[in-house]
């Protein structure tokens, strides 16, 4: 009876720890793809855009076309 309740304990341990190494597995793969669409929406923020050419000073007189 002893031996039984120990290969149940040493079942269950094993199970957790299993579960524990499946948990870090998904954990370090969801923060790489976090750590991927930070990077994505940065780069779509901060997109080279064209920039406006700065309007030139009229002289005094000068028309506008």
């Amino acid at each position: 009876m002893a031996n039984d309740l120990r290969q149940r304990i040493e079942s269950e341990l094993s199970l957790a720890l299993e579960c524990a190494l499946a948990t870090e597995e998904a954990l370090t793969e969801a923060a790489g793809l976090l750590s991927e669409a930070e990077s994505l929406v940065s780069r779509m923020s901060s997109d080279h855009r064209p920039r406006r050419r700065p309007k030139r000073k009229r002289r005094k007189g000068e028309r506008i076309s």
